[in-house]
């Protein structure tokens, strides 16, 4: 199975286990990962979150609150809450 089977199985198996999010936007995803993300949320109506990894050992890549999370999303976080 390639990485993308087992992405969409894994996922389908979290989902059915009560998996609510999924964190689309991220300082280590390519533009291809966070559409693939992004895709799946909209599949198994998941919340979008995003986050920059800014806690314990930093890594070179990571810059508080980037990438940004567009207001849309925070709304059906707040909603889930």
């Amino acid at each position: 199975m390639d990485r993308d089977g087992i992405f969409e199985s894994s996922l389908k198996l979290f989902v059915e286990m009560g998996l609510r999010g999924i964190e689309a936007f991220h300082c280590d995803h390519s533009t291809k990962d966070t559409e693939k993300y992004l895709r799946a949320a909209g599949q198994y109506d998941l919340i979008i979150t995003g986050g920059s990894d800014f806690h314990g050992v930093n890594k070179d890549n990571a810059r508080l609150g980037e990438p940004a999370v567009d207001n849309k999303y925070y709304h059906g976080l707040l909603e889930l809450l």
